[in-house]
């Protein structure tokens, strides 16, 4: 049977009634058999129902076919879903990684920010006279105990040099051995006279 007609049902015909002979003719491709002699009827309403069974033979394979079609599609769609919803838990571990690394960050601020307030208060508190200068050596931030000893207020002394409290009492080798320590990083540790607001 060619590949061009085996969608033509072949009934085999003979006046031979040899089983052997059907069943090699039923393997080279044929659908049914008749001997001779045979009706006209039997022979049309074989053919009729092999033609019935061809046609519902390649709807099936048709719909088969679609089947398979539409199951590839469906795979398709599947995999598609799981590579979404892959991608999705990536991009949500990430975004929980960040907010989680997000919220050290604040905790590590927050920490950062009551430690600053408690050193404040403790400035604040002290009764030691307390300067801050910035890189320049202005005066940056001074506490109370600054304005109790000095007679400055702070908003006066903000900006300007230290100087202004030079009592003269000194010579300038304290004061060059001061910023010498200072400038290079390390605590100076001594003792100023220095001279008040009212030139005490």
């Amino acid at each position: 049977v060619r590949e061009e007609t085996r969608s033509i049902p072949i009934i085999l015909m003979s006046a031979f009634g040899d089983a052997s002979e059907w069943i090699e003719g039923m393997k080279l491709g044929a659908v049914d058999y008749i001997t001779k002699p045979f009706q006209a009827e039997e022979l049309l309403a074989r053919v009729k129902t092999h033609l019935s069974l061809r046609k519902a033979v390649t709807l099936i394979e048709r719909q088969m076919a679609a089947l398979r079609k539409s199951s590839e599609k469906q795979k398709l769609e599947l995999e598609h879903r799981h590579l979404a919803q892959a991608e999705l838990r990536r991009r949500f571990d990430e975004a929980e990684r960040s907010r989680r690394a997000l919220l050290g960050i604040l905790e590590d601020h927050k920490r950062s920010e009551l430690e600053r307030e408690r050193l404040l208060t403790a400035i604040g508190q002290a009764a030691e006279l307390i300067i801050v200068t910035d890189p320049l050596g202005n005066i940056a931030y001074v506490n109370p105990a600054f304005e109790t000893v000095t007679g400055y207020a702070k908003a006066e002394v903000i900006g300007r040099n230290p100087r202004l409290l030079k009592s003269g009492i000194q010579d300038k080798a304290v004061y060059r051995a001061l910023w010498e320590t200072l400038l290079s990083g390390r605590t100076w540790s001594g003792r100023l006279v220095n001279m008040r607001k009212d030139g005490t």
